[in-house]
């Protein structure tokens, strides 16, 4: 189900980072998804994995891609920065080899956010959540 990037499905995944993140981003990553890699079933994209961007964030919207996206990732990366909510990416990290070494607390200015932090197995940095 994983792929590489087409052009078709730019709109999809940008709209899956905002349902997920609850920001509008698309002027930060739409640029930059020549490289990334999409998980994508019966035409649906699921997920995502940039790893151009930042930290390369994997966004996905079922368990089930964060996973195997993370594969791609951590086989070449041996430092992760996720949310402590999704609980799937952080068993994942721990069967492989992971520890974890500090947590922080999100800080927001403003209204609350309407994200999901359940479906975010890799974040862009910490600017940009």
């Amino acid at each position: 189900n994983i792929i590489p990037f087409a052009e078709k499905y730019r709109k999809s995944i940008c709209n899956l980072d905002i349902q997920i993140t609850g920001e509008d981003r698309s002027n930060i990553i739409a640029g930059m998804l020549d490289s990334s890699m999409l998980y994508v079933k019966n035409r649906d994209v699921l997920g995502y994995y940039a790893p151009e961007i930042g930290q390369g964030p994997i966004i996905t919207s079922i368990e089930e891609a964060g996973i195997e996206l993370m594969k791609l990732n951590y086989a070449q990366s041996d430092k992760a920065v996720l949310p402590t909510n999704n609980k799937a990416a952080l068993k994942f990290l721990k069967e492989n080899g992971f520890k974890i070494q500090a947590s922080v607390k999100r800080m927001i200015l403003g209204q609350k956010i309407d994200w999901k932090p359940e479906f975010i197995f890799s974040r862009i940095s910490g600017n940009f959540g």
